[in-house]
């Protein structure tokens, strides 16, 4: 599967660690007695008008999460082998984030939805999270929540 689909199939069942790293997902709920499982899945976020831009601010953070060896099996499951060869940095970026301008952001939290996601917490990036937070909250909810066209 994809790396959101992946994401969404490896929830464990156990309580969220406080990990923010691409592709972390935990199930929550008693799904075993009836209830339906809550699947959170983590994901960085960067809102920009300009797409270069925003690739350019979560770039710098995918590589630090590769080159820490933390999480390895999300970044296996994404394709990486080998976190200090070759990286598609813009292929990740697509797969594990959500960036970009308003409706392009909104595309990649329904993308995550599709995929089984009950809840995603978006984790911003950049030099201030307090503007990305309230760039979500502005321009990318009403994306979310309007009725379709």
């Amino acid at each position: 599967p994809g790396m959101v689909e992946w994401a969404i199939e490896a929830a464990s069942g156990v309580e969220p660690s406080g990990s923010t790293e691409p592709g972390d997902s935990t199930e929550m709920g008693d799904a075993g007695r009836g209830a339906p499982a809550e699947r959170v899945v983590y994901a960085w976020a960067s809102v920009d008008d300009e797409a270069a831009r925003a690739r350019a601010a979560l770039e710098p953070k995918l590589a630090h999460w590769l080159e820490s060896g933390l999480y390895p099996e999300p970044y296996r499951r994404a394709g990486v082998e080998d976190p200090k060869g070759p990286v598609d940095f813009a292929r990740l970026v697509g797969e594990l984030t959500v960036h970009g301008d308003a409706p392009t952001c909104a595309a990649a939290i329904r993308r995550f939805a599709a995929a089984g996601a009950t809840s995603l917490i978006l984790v911003p990036v950049g030099e201030d999270a307090a503007a990305q937070v309230e760039r979500l909250g502005a321009t990318v909810l009403p994306e979310l929540t309007a009725a379709p066209a």
